[in-house]
């Protein structure tokens, strides 16, 4: 039996207000939490979908949520968050999933926001799995005091929007220059699984071997795919994500 559910909830320090999606399996034994992308939201979301219904037959619970500032009616305006409120969003949230032992999968800048949470939570956080993730952060600020001058809003292109670019704000550049070197080294000792496509012309694989260098697990596996996107939400690039959600569970049980 799978109980399915989508809500907003209220974090309890910050009080801002998430929409969470959780497919909670009888009997479970693990949470998969899968930590979205910049500006994606799990109603629109390939990966999310997948995930949910390989957790299914998994027998594990899956939960996902919009970062603040995403998603239908969001508790604050996009232009007002940071790198650091979504940091804080997902810290929030792993802090109140309870004792069950968590399986992250960090897609694109999920990854950099899941190697925060498993440095704040080594032991609760049990396995990850980066999906086209993002190590570093600071090209979006390089590109924008690049391109964007003195202005406070830079509209950069890109293919995955529907308007054909992303508002990029200032005060969200500042968090991302602030944090650049933040994950020289991370303690994790569980399994880790690196999911990247070689044609992703997003976030370059030397992130994925740097992710790889900067995690202290010695159970570390990059696997490129060759016709992988950034999105990696083709048949065939989901079911390589399934599969390393397969096999970490396996090292798990």
């Amino acid at each position: 039996m799978v109980l399915t559910a989508t809500s907003a909830i209220s974090l309890p320090r910050s009080q801002r207000k998430l929409n969470l999606h959780k497919a909670l399996s009888a009997n479970s034994r693990f949470c998969v939490l899968l930590v979205q992308g910049f500006l994606s939201t799990f109603t629109d979301s390939k990966k999310a979908s997948y995930l949910r219904e390989k957790c299914k037959i998994l027998g594990c619970d899956f939960i996902t949520y919009d970062h603040s500032g995403h998603g239908p009616k969001p508790s604050i305006p996009f232009n007002e968050c940071t790198l650091t409120t979504w940091k804080e969003d997902l810290l929030e949230l792993v802090d109140g999933l309870g004792e069950k032992p968590i399986v992250m999968v960090g897609s694109s800048m999920g990854l950099h926001l899941t190697l925060h949470a498993a440095k704040k939570y080594p032991t609760k956080i049990k396995g990850i799995i980066g999906v086209g993730g993002a190590f570093r952060m600071d090209r979006v600020a390089k590109a924008f005091r690049e391109y964007a001058g003195n202005e406070t809003v830079w509209n950069r292109p890109s293919p995955y929007s529907p308007t054909g670019f992303y508002e990029i704000h200032l005060k969200l550049v500042e968090s991302l220059e602030m944090v650049e070197n933040q994950h020289r080294r991370i303690g994790f000792d569980g399994p880790v699984v690196l999911v990247h496509g070689m044609k992703d012309d997003v976030v370059p694989t030397e992130d994925a071997f740097q992710a790889s260098e900067a995690i202290s697990s010695s159970d570390v596996e990059v696997r490129l795919l060759k016709d992988g996107d950034h999105r990696l939400s083709s048949d065939e690039s989901l079911a390589a994500v399934g599969r390393a959600l397969r096999d970490v569970l396996d090292q798990l049980s």
